[in-house]
């Protein structure tokens, strides 16, 4: 929930979509009604995608922000978008570090992802009355479980930033971002918003202490593949 959105679309009443029962599951015996829980999740992804390809069909200018917490944990969905039935709720909110060791439901889950996002992009373009602005950034990278400290924590840093920036020259936003320049730099760009940029930097923390932050240092050089897609 966002107090400063004009408009906030959750969708159908789910129990994944409210605050408060997701707490109240997160803590009680509910967590008993697997099968119940996880098809409801579902729903409330798949949901997800249907209000944003929604937004493109009300006229005017819009600002959506929309904040999919696929393809993290859990794993409910196969490469098909079948609702996977074999977990289990309690593992899910009990043993959420485990879950980042299931790599081959990550992969799974990842490729549905990866679809029907371009199947979502894909409509707002087609549907779009003028060329729209689009940023694709993930909050963090994958929880990998090694021996190896020093690259599970570029692992967790590495990130995903595509954007779709019509009329602007090709280096507007540089190979090296940083994810907290990302807005500014586009913002200032196409609104003349004057926002300052941060210095480049990266800080890591851990579950046991998320605010107990440590300097990891500039961003590594760019690894870049340009591809063409449709």
């Amino acid at each position: 929930m966002n107090p400063y959105a004009d408009e906030v679309r959750v969708g159908r009443k789910h129990i994944m979509a409210d605050d408060f029962a997701r707490a109240l599951v997160d803590s009680s015996l509910l967590v008993i009604h697997n099968a119940r829980l996880l098809q409801d999740m579902a729903m409330f992804y798949l949901d997800q995608f249907d209000g944003l390809e929604d937004t493109v069909k009300e006229p005017g200018p819009k600002m959506v922000f929309s904040h999919f917490l696929l393809p993290h944990h859990p794993y409910i969905f196969d490469r098909d978008g079948a609702v996977v039935h074999n977990g289990s709720f309690v593992d899910i909110l009990l043993y959420r570090k485990a879950q980042w060791r299931r790599t081959d439901a990550y992969v799974e889950q990842l490729q549905f992802l990866n679809t029907r996002l371009l199947e979502a992009l894909r409509t707002i373009l087609r549907s779009s009355s003028s060329p729209p602005i689009i940023v694709l950034i993930s909050d963090h990278g994958p929880l990998v479980l090694s021996v190896d400290t020093e690259g599970s924590k570029r692992a967790r840093l590495d990130n995903l930033t595509a954007a779709l920036l019509p009329g602007a020259p090709a280096g507007l936003l540089p190979e090296d971002v940083q994810l907290i320049n990302v807005f500014p730099i586009i913002l200032n760009h196409y609104f003349h918003a004057g926002l300052a940029l941060q210095p480049p930097a990266r800080y890591y923390s851990v579950y046991a202490r998320p605010y107990e932050f440590e300097l990891i240092g500039p961003e590594p050089g760019p690894q870049r593949e340009d591809r063409n897609h449709d």
